[in-house]
């Protein structure tokens, strides 16, 4: 390293020196001189005494500088208030003090009080056998009052004013209808308002159609041995119950009756069919060989040949409320065959 020496560290050494060699020497005269020293020592030691100067500065800067900051964020909190004084706006909301629905709930209470009301109306007992009676009762707040019996197209059967309150007795007939409605017509300050009730009219023999094919009730189902034959152009049915062959044009959905003429004592004379046919036998083919159509031809030439042999089976024959009969079959469904005059009528697949 290199030492680099400045003038007053020469002088010092050099005083130094001096010094030393003063002190061998025995007179001490020499000594004022070296007083000379001191004013070297007081020149290098102001240099060092310029620390205190950064001390001191820094202290009032700090001071001065906090205390105008800390008087400002005082100014800010008065702003606070003026806003927490308006929340009262949101009190004062009167809107929901004003609804003024409360006080026109009673207009609408008033409307009962003018319009007729209907509290009840009952029928019984429901369902009720065809010719039994149902009690109709009833509750109603009006000027006028209407009670109808209605069948189930709709037609009035009868019409009857009564009073605010009561019962009325009525005899049901299913050839009215199975249903039979009630209607109570109430009137006041010229409004109008109406209630049904419904009674089911039940008939003691059930049908053996089902849903009932019309108004009114019919005889008991009759069971028996039937004989049963399809044809070409149609079929017939024997029914022993009442000694009857009923013959069905499956052309013209025609019906034509007849009474059986035969037993087992007739010898019929046998003919030869085409192959595939069948030549009817018994009552039904007694009445095909020797009977005729109700315009005059035979019936075996409206009928045509047997398609398939007779069967004998346990039938059912139902005669409904306007003398139309209803026959079992044993391939499924039921005839209804319904006569116009004398024997001839028309028929339907019904069931």
């Amino acid at each position: 390293m290199k030492h680099f020496w400045c003038q007053t560290e020469i002088l010092v050494l050099i005083g130094v020196a001096g010094a030393l060699l003063s002190a061998c020497a025995p007179t001490p005269p020499p000594l004022p001189t070296l007083a000379v020293l001191p004013s070297v020592t007081p020149t290098s030691t102001p240099t060092q005494t310029f620390t205190p100067t950064s001390t001191s500065t820094g202290v009032p800067t700090a001071t001065s500088t906090e205390t105008p900051s800390a008087t400002e964020t005082v100014t800010i909190t008065p702003t606070l208030p003026p806003t927490l004084t308006q929340t009262p706006t949101m009190t004062a909301t009167p809107t929901n003090t004003s609804t003024a629905t409360p006080t026109e709930a009673p207009t609408s209470t008033l409307t009962p009080t003018v319009a007729p009301q209907i509290m009840s109306l009952t029928a019984s007992p429901s369902p009720v056998q065809s010719g039994g009676q149902v009690v109709v009762a009833w509750s109603a707040d009006a000027t006028k009052l209407t009670l109808d019996e209605i069948d189930p197209n709709g037609s009035v059967l009868q019409s009857v004013g009564v009073g605010p309150s009561g019962t009325l007795s009525y005899t049901l007939n299913a050839t009215n209808g199975n249903q039979i409605n009630f209607r109570l017509t109430a009137e006041k300050a010229n409004k109008t308002i109406s209630q049904i009730v419904s009674v089911i009219v039940a008939c003691s023999a059930p049908w053996l159609v089902s849903p009932a094919p019309g108004p009114g009730c019919p005889q008991p189902a009759q069971s028996g041995a039937f004989t049963y034959q399809a044809f070409e152009y149609g079929a017939a049915f024997y029914v022993p119950n009442t000694n009857q062959i009923f013959f069905l044009d499956g052309q013209s959905q025609i019906a034509n009756v007849f009474t059986n003429t035969w037993n087992a004592s007739i010898v019929q004379p046998t003919q030869t069919p085409p192959s595939g046919f069948f030549f009817p036998t018994g009552p039904i083919g007694y009445m095909w060989a020797h009977g005729y159509w109700s315009d005059g031809r035979p019936l075996q030439a409206v009928f045509g040949w047997g398609i398939s042999d007779f069967q004998n089976y346990s039938g059912s024959m139902q005669i409904g409320p306007g003398g139309e009969v209803y026959l079992t079959s044993p391939i499924g469904g039921i005839y209804r065959v319904t006569i116009a005059s004398g024997s001839v009528g028309i028929w339907a697949k019904v069931g």
